[in-house]
């Protein structure tokens, strides 16, 4: 008893053309991806350098309008020790004056 096995064509499956007009879409998707996630990435970054630059102008505009030498003689940061932290890494003033690390990671 003899058998006879017939293949389909590979074309009947999926052709050449589709396959590459399937992968095109795949890469152009996943390029577009990365790009955008650059791109909130960059954003980000220049939004935390413009934040920088502007707390360093205002902290050297007070240092010079009140001739100070260093940042903390500043008279404004005294008097919100004495009235309410009471002195330094207190809960008031970690929770109002300083800022946690986050890992980036955990960010997104």
């Amino acid at each position: 008893m003899s058998r006879v096995y017939v293949e389909k064509p590979a074309s009947a499956l999926i052709s050449r053309r589709t396959f590459l007009k399937l992968i095109g879409i795949i890469i152009a998707v996943t390029a577009l991806g990365v790009y955008k996630f650059t791109d909130i990435i960059i954003q980000r970054n220049k939004y935390i350098k413009m934040r920088q630059k502007g707390q360093y102008e205002d902290d050297r505009r007070v240092r010079q309008v009140y001739g100070l030498a260093v940042a903390y003689e500043n008279p404004m940061i005294k008097r919100f020790y004495d009235e309410f932290a009471k002195h330094p890494l207190n809960e008031v003033s970690e929770s109002l004056l300083h800022t946690g690390y986050v890992p980036r990671i955990k960010a997104f």
